[in-house]
């Protein structure tokens, strides 16, 4: 606080503004790395800003875990994550989805163990299209955001669908 003497012999007192722990999402159009894609539904899809897009894993069976990852470019302080899983008409594939934070990339694909689980669906899902949010407390300063299907599951189940991925800072 300081105070500031006006030319007409008033005085004024300057407040500073108070932190207001404001939030922004951070991962819109940031590199994403992922397990190979479905016919046009690229990784990019999950981090654009859209929600009629998607990132879709193949459909072979050579990846059993599919996962995603989006690298924020620089240390944040994550207090939330939000996905919107897309659900169509196969809510069964939205089950096993693992959200985690780490610092460092990866040293192999689905390498997640030096990172945080910090959110989990189990699933599956009712058939409706739905956000899930998991508040990060107390938030964590972190490079990158992995969602991971960690348990291989049987043909069809295997799939991951994103169509949305946030990732909210504190700033």
């Amino acid at each position: 606080m300081s105070k500031v003497l006006l030319p007409t012999s008033q005085g004024a007192i300057y407040r500073p503004p108070t932190p207001t722990n404001a939030s922004r999402e951070v991962a819109r159009g940031r590199p994403v790395t992922a397990s190979p894609n479905w016919a046009d539904h690229v990784k990019e899809n999950a981090v654009d800003g859209r929600n009629d897009t998607k990132y879709h894993s193949d459909t072979t069976g050579a990846n059993p875990k599919p996962w995603l990852l989006v690298n924020l470019v620089g240390s944040m302080w994550v207090k939330k994550i939000r996905v919107l899983p897309y659900v169509g008409g196969k809510p069964y594939r939205v089950t096993d989805y693992q959200f985690l934070l780490g610092n460092d990339e990866p040293p192999t694909a689905m390498n997640f163990s030096q990172y945080d689980l910090v959110g989990a669906i189990d699933g599956p899902v009712p058939r409706v299209e739905k956000w899930h949010e998991f508040d990060v407390s107390p938030p964590r300063c972190s490079r990158y955001v992995a969602v991971y299907k960690h348990i291989a599951r049987p043909f069809d189940t295997y799939v991951m669908e994103v169509a949305e991925l946030e990732v909210i800072d504190l700033y």
